[in-house]
């Protein structure tokens, strides 16, 4: 993930949905290897902390 996070720029990252039970973001991706993603991360939280994560990856053509 780490490796994935370095080689991209991330922009139009924004907040959806919060409370204190779960996080919505959307943001798009630029890799150095040419390709655009958008991505959904929904994250559940526990003890103010973000606890399990899921995301979704579509493919932009650009």
């Amino acid at each position: 993930m780490k490796a994935i996070m370095e080689s991209s720029n991330m922009r139009e990252q924004r907040c959806i949905y919060e409370n204190d039970d779960i996080l919505v973001q959307h943001m798009k991706a630029d890799y150095t290897n040419g390709t655009k993603d958008a991505t959904m991360h929904v994250s559940l939280k526990k003890d103010g902390l973000l606890w399990r994560t899921e995301t979704g990856v579509t493919s932009i053509k650009t």
